[in-house]
């Protein structure tokens, strides 16, 4: 006795373990993003956005440290909209990007009085720019 049967199976994705990873450094002169982790490629859709309402398919990257009004350092906020099939998950994070520590040094200088300034009287010594910062 032979008998044939037919089965179907219905696969949902499970987003449970998808995350994201926020970026935190110092001001390096690159673009950074935040990390996700989890995604599939080719089977999750992946959208970003800066306010929670408007996503995109453009990933988010910012390289230059934020200020509010009073100098103090903010984050960049990035909301991450995962979509596999029918599931969507949102995940709030941020960028921030910390300034980084420059010094400014001017070397000691005299000159007699009466005499002519020398060209320049005071030396400069700036350390810790990047790419011509």
């Amino acid at each position: 006795m032979t008998s044939s049967h037919t089965y179907v199976a219905k696969f949902e994705r499970d987003l449970s373990n998808v995350s994201v990873t926020p970026y935190e450094g110092v001001y390096d002169g690159e673009n950074h993003s935040v990390t996700l982790n989890g995604v599939i490629d080719g089977v999750d859709e992946v959208k970003y956005s800066t306010d929670g309402q408007n996503f995109n398919l453009d990933e988010l990257s910012y390289k230059d440290v934020k200020r509010s009004g009073d100098g103090t350092v903010e984050q960049y906020p990035v909301w991450v909209k995962v979509t596999s099939g029918g599931e969507n998950k949102e995940i709030p994070s941020y960028i921030k990007i910390e300034p980084k520590e420059v010094t400014v040094q001017a070397q000691d200088a005299s000159k007699p009085y009466g005499t002519e300034d020398p060209d320049p009287l005071t030396k400069v010594i700036v350390s810790g720019t990047l790419n011509n910062d």
